[in-house]
């Protein structure tokens, strides 16, 4: 029969959710092992490890990283990515087709962005070929753009943040419907 104390301490042990609880039974030899054989007592040791702390730390992209990313995308030709990070309202005014053709010819190997400033989050309407949406919360970026024809211009460029990482507005051609 069980005390009073180690009732309690197995009701505390079973209510350890999520807790892995470490049981070994004591290993008893020679005399030891006759008398608890005769015995209806048994004995166990418990102890109770608590739960390994573990960390994510998402890296939340900046303005000035997606710059980097978008240049170097350009210059590499990587359709993937420039299309991947289209914004959603791009996406919905020109369809994946026509967005994928436009990101699969942005491919330009002396291509390089400098970036400028970079503004307060803001609401911004998106207007393009007639049709504009607002879109919250939006990053603008002046850059210094330069191209193979050796053409310097200054550009801005919006962005919005989704999750942690930032998907760029453009004009991929004709909107549908």
């Amino acid at each position: 029969m069980l005390s009073t104390a180690e009732k309690a301490r197995n009701a505390l042990l079973g209510s350890l959710a999520g807790v892995v609880v470490v049981i070994g039974v004591a290993l008893l030899t020679g005399d030891e092992a006759d008398e608890a054989a005769g015995s209806s007592e048994t004995t166990t040791t418990a102890s109770v490890e608590p739960p390994e702390e573990t960390t994510t730390t998402e890296t939340v992209e900046s303005p000035e990283e997606f710059a980097e990313r978008l240049a170097s995308a350009i210059r590499d030709g990587d359709a993937t990515f420039l299309f991947d990070r289209l914004a959603e309202e791009t996406l919905e005014r020109y369809g994946a087709d026509q967005c994928e053709t436009y990101t699969t010819g942005l491919h330009d190997e002396q291509f390089a962005l400098e970036l400028r400033e970079v503004a307060a989050k803001q609401d911004w309407v998106y207007e393009t070929d007639g049709v504009s949406t607002t879109v919250d919360d939006v990053t603008a970026l002046e850059l210094e753009r330069t191209d193979s024809r050796g053409e310097t211009i200054i550009q801005e460029i919006h962005l919005a943040r989704r999750g942690t990482v930032f998907h760029w507005f453009t004009d991929c051609g004709v909107p549908e419907g």
